[in-house]
């Protein structure tokens, strides 16, 4: 999904990217060069990223923005070259990294950033659970907490 005003707009509902358990879906999934978020998604909405997803590239936004108790869960993906931070969570929302390691790499503030006491992240320990690098605020916001 490339050049759209915003990438993907999630209310209420599932999304599942990457390769399949049968080899049937593509290698990789591009969510890129949009003019807005890559992936915004709310109201409880659930988010699957699995390998060979790549959030790269969207401006002015963030690469992925939860809110409103949204979820999402990561294995092998990479959220990198995003105008603000790669990814965004408020309003009791929360992230779940799992392996093979993800990326969150040079965006334009924290590779991970939450904006309240509600939001949170797990994963593979110690932190960051990912590999990082090159987001100019840091990898992860100060308030952002481990479960």
């Amino acid at each position: 999904i490339r050049f759209n005003g915003l990438g993907i707009l999630l209310r209420d509902a599932h999304l599942r990217t990457g390769r399949g358990s049968f080899g049937i879906t593509p290698n990789t999934e591009e969510i890129s060069n949009n003019f807005s978020t890559g992936i915004l998604a709310e109201d409880n909405s659930t988010l699957d990223l699995r390998e060979g997803t790549a959030v790269a590239n969207n401006a002015p936004g963030f690469g992925l923005l939860l809110q409103h108790g949204s979820r999402a869960q990561m294995r092998g993906t990479t959220v990198s070259g995003n105008a603000a931070s790669g990814i965004l969570l408020q309003f009791a929302s929360s992230v779940r990294f799992r392996t093979p390691l993800n990326t969150l790499s040079e965006n334009g503030a924290f590779g991970l950033q939450c904006v309240d006491g509600e939001s949170s992240f797990i994963g593979p320990f110690p932190p960051p659970p990912f590999i990082g690098g090159g987001n100019p605020s840091g990898d992860v916001s100060p308030a952002c907490t481990g479960f």
